[in-house]
């Protein structure tokens, strides 16, 4: 899987490399888990060849949320998958993830890198099949995100992901 990442936002400056390297992270842990399901919004599409990162802020996510869902609302994260086209052996995926609730719920979870490596996390896990319909289902998953989030802090991941 190719992690590529795009930032489109200004509120704070990130390091490409180190979400890449965050992105293939939390691709691993969740797909490594991977259970298909036939949900209403978040089927698994199976092998990735790639997943594009795209931060953005209120604005840009609601363009997203409003062209897919048709919501004129902002959001933390969107996950979309895509299925292999024919002639290609895999698909390709898109998270998007909105800085700006991030900068907000800082204080609470361990500043704005842990925060947004949440809203990374809880993308792959949609993409891996993870549902949150349910208070069950939204418990599970932010219970397993944040075991990843851990993870990731203990090895390092989240150190450079600002860029200075």
């Amino acid at each position: 899987m190719k992690p590529k990442v795009s930032n489109r936002q200004r509120a704070l400056r990130l390091d490409p490399k180190c979400m890449r390297t965050l992105l293939a992270f939390f691709w691993a842990c969740a797909s490594s888990g991977a259970r298909p399901k036939q949900g209403r919004k978040h089927r698994f599409a199976g092998e990735l060849d790639e997943i594009l990162l795209a931060i953005s802020d209120n604005a840009g996510i609601t363009r997203v949320n409003r062209s897919v869902f048709g919501k004129s609302s902002a959001t933390d994260v969107i996950a979309l998958s895509y299925p292999a086209l024919p002639g290609q052996a895999a698909g390709r995926a898109e998270v998007f993830v909105n800085v700006e609730p991030a900068l907000r719920k800082a204080g609470r979870r361990g500043g704005p890198e842990c925060e947004l490596a949440l809203y990374v996390a809880h993308g792959c896990d949609h993409l891996a099949g993870g549902e949150d319909y349910t208070p069950e289902q939204r418990r599970r998953m932010l219970q397993r995100e944040r075991r990843w989030v851990l993870k990731a802090k203990a090895l390092g991941l989240l150190a450079g992901l600002r860029a200075g």
